[in-house]
């Protein structure tokens, strides 16, 4: 096997090397995020003549560093030892979410990692580089934003591991994910990390830096009903009376809470429902989709369900891994029914893929053979205005081809290998 190197993310790291920008490398616990930094990115740097004393590492969690956790050490840390050489260096910081509040007694005011980012935006001759699992770490402090470049990585695409492995089996990614150990364990061991790595995300990135108590089985069981109602519509009430059906009280709100914590945690992502006349998002309802599909296989216990729902997961992903926002489209329709009378309904897409100022429209079937699945499949299309690109990916197809209509139909590894295809 290759050796795997995420160039999607190098280069962006190469880029921004030398901006005085916060450069935030963000994604889910076992995604690669410290490998990238600390192994390709210093290698890289070290290759380009970069000394080896121009690397700073702190990686916070490991219990020698808990020093660093503090901002205000931090700072006459990198005033007494960084900044008394005059010679450009590179901070690298593991885990930025483990630095801790502190109040500034001297100047009675508190100091947390946004307040430590802030500080080194203004050092002009350091390049500083930080870790997180947290999705929302950019966006959650005003007087940060703007001074950091957010880069999203996600788990590994299929056409990275076929590219590592022309052998790869698409059955073994949808089981398994493409989280960035997955890659060199068996099968037994892949269920044991993937099982044991609920937890600890659930220990370790929720529970201990939101100083929430006793309630690993509560997100347990959120994740557990996300994971059997894959890709259906969900309010937060019909989550809770689920949870009410494993004898599990809880209210709206916390719910709702809960359920914005995994999201912001990389672990799930809504995929909101666009209607297509209005222009704006329907909030009644949501589909969630998980950021790894390992983790559903867990969630699951690795039971053979859901694998239509699963292929829409990787549909999803793959757009979003591809930088696309998405969300599925709904249509309105108007027809006549028996008695005459006007009936209104909703046609929904599975998937609206957008980019700045480009649309493509993507249905997934699991088989078009028949003519009654393939005019429910195409139906949507059939009533959306404008003239951007509409696919139809299905789980066997040897050809990519178009009909007369100009839809593409497209099997679906062909779909996650040929990036031409969306274009």
């Amino acid at each position: 096997m290759k050796d795997l190197i995420r160039n999607k993310y190098l280069d962006k790291l190469i880029t921004y090397q030398d901006s005085r920008f916060i450069k935030i490398i963000s994604g889910i616990r076992g995604v690669g995020k410290s490998h990238l930094l600390l192994d390709d990115f210093k290698n890289y740097l070290l290759n380009e003549g970069v000394g080896l004393d121009q690397i700073v590492i702190i990686e916070l969690e490991k219990s020698f560093n808990s020093d660093f956790k503090n901002p205000i050490y931090f700072i006459k840390f990198i005033q007494e030892e960084i900044l008394s050489e005059n010679k450009r260096k590179y901070l690298f910081i593991d885990d930025i979410d483990l630095m801790k509040s502190v109040l500034d007694e001297e100047n009675s005011k508190k100091v947390d990692c946004y307040s430590f980012l802030n500080y080194l935006f203004t050092l002009e001759n350091v390049s500083s580089f930080v870790t997180t699992s947290n999705a929302s770490f950019y966006e959650k402090n005003l007087s940060f934003k703007g001074k950091g470049i957010n880069i999203q990585v996600f788990p590994l695409s299929y056409d990275e591991l076929f590219e590592l492995n022309n052998d790869f089996n698409l059955d073994e990614y949808l089981k398994y994910g493409g989280l960035i150990d997955i890659i060199s364990l068996n099968d037994i061991k892949k269920e044991d990390y993937l099982t044991s790595l609920i937890d600890e995300i659930i220990s370790n990135d929720i529970k201990a830096r939101k100083n929430i108590k006793n309630d690993l089985e509560t997100f347990k069981a959120i994740l557990e009903v996300l994971a059997l109602m894959l890709d259906q519509n969900l309010t937060i009430l019909r989550i809770v009376e689920c949870l009410e059906e494993k004898n599990i009280s809880i209210n709206n709100e916390t719910v709702s809470s809960y359920m914005d914590i995994l999201e912001e945690n990389n672990i799930i992502k809504d995929k909101g429902r666009y209607l297509l006349k209005l222009r704006r998002n329907l909030e009644t309802s949501k589909k969630y989709y998980f950021n790894d599909l390992g983790l559903v296989s867990s969630l699951l216990k690795f039971q053979e369900v859901n694998v239509n729902a699963r292929i829409k997961n990787l549909i999803f992903n793959e757009l979003r891994f591809r930088g696309y926002e998405v969300s599925s489209a709904l249509i309105e329709n108007f027809y006549k029914d028996k008695e005459a009378k006007t009936i209104r309904e909703y046609l929904e897409v599975d998937f609206l893929a957008k980019s700045f100022d480009k649309k493509v429209y993507i249905q997934f079937a699991e088989e078009i053979s028949s003519k009654e699945n393939l005019e429910k499949t195409i139906k949507p299309f059939s009533k959306i205005k404008d003239h951007f690109k509409k696919i139809v990916v299905t789980k066997n197809l040897n050809k990519p081809r178009y009909d007369e209509n100009g839809i593409l139909f497209v099997g679906l590894k062909d779909f996650l290998l040929k990036k031409e295809i969306l274009y």
